[in-house]
């Protein structure tokens, strides 16, 4: 039981965190702003980069830690590493930009189940070539604008 919930505890730390973190990192440039737009595609491509040395590192270092030393210092160094991650999270937080939310979750998710009819249905995939214009006519507003 206890492996099951600590398995469950990873899966739903790794699918909160990473895509939370790029949100709130792409969050703090303006926009509007053509230098920091420029720089907001830098940020993306650094946190990617950063995630995936992280994970090289957890996969290979960490791994060669814990067959030499044991699985308490493996779980040392994660631990040690995870806590200087969040120190260095919450002491920057007097200057984060925080963008309150708006509108409701559910209303994205509401706009891909109206357009999931449109997708699945057999009308809207084109039989013949002449039947192009339909699927852009009548589908392609629907994924746009959601």
């Amino acid at each position: 039981m206890i492996f099951f919930v600590a398995l469950y505890l990873v899966a739903l730390g790794s699918g909160c965190v990473k895509p939370n973190m790029i949100a709130h990192g792409g969050d703090q440039f303006n926009q509007s702003n053509p230098k920091q737009s420029k720089k907001l595609s830098t940020y993306f491509n650094a946190a990617y980069f950063a995630f995936s040395m992280g994970e090289l590192f957890a996969l290979t270092l960490l791994v060669w830690i814990q067959t030499h030393s044991g699985m308490d210092v493996g779980f040392g160094v994660s631990a040690a590493v995870m806590a200087m991650g969040l120190i260095s999270l919450v002491s920057g937080n007097l200057y984060y930009r925080n963008k309150p939310p708006q509108g409701s979750i559910f209303t994205p998710i509401a706009q891909v189940m109206h357009l999931n009819p449109f997708l699945f249905n057999s009308c809207c995939f084109a039989r013949a070539p002449n039947e192009l214009h339909l699927l852009e006519m009548h589908v392609l507003p629907f994924i746009i604008s959601a």
